[in-house]
């Protein structure tokens, strides 16, 4: 069976491993439609599921979803967000709001996570 890559994959790739491996040279503006592309590749489409289910939801929450699915932790996505644990919580009950989505931050998580 042959899969084609494309060079938007790659690029998406790199990213991903990049933000792994090094999570504050993280740049939303930058980084995020790739990191987008590669959720969609390894995660069953999630951000295209994502945007189409919750069309209410901000570039901010947007990629507040695709970095706990990345399984980052809170004080990481703050260091890449370059913002306070607080903020980043801020904009998860907006998200939640946005999704109509109730319950603690640990349990938003894990419906990103298996979403």
């Amino acid at each position: 069976m042959y899969i084609k890559i494309t060079e938007q994959d790659v690029k998406a790739l790199e990213v991903y491993l990049r933000l792994l491996k090094m999570p504050s040279t993280y740049r939303m503006e930058k980084d995020l439609k790739e990191l987008m592309h590669w959720l969609d590749l390894a995660s069953d489409d999630f951000a295209y599921r994502l945007t189409r289910e919750y069309p209410r939801l901000t570039l901010n929450e947007i990629n507040l979803c695709c970095l706990l699915r990345m399984d980052c932790s809170w004080e990481k996505i703050s260091v890449m967000m370059g913002v306070k644990e607080r903020t980043i919580y801020r904009t998860l009950y907006r998200a939640c709001e946005h999704m109509d989505k109730k319950g603690s931050k640990e349990a938003f998580k894990s419906f990103i996570r298996s979403y």
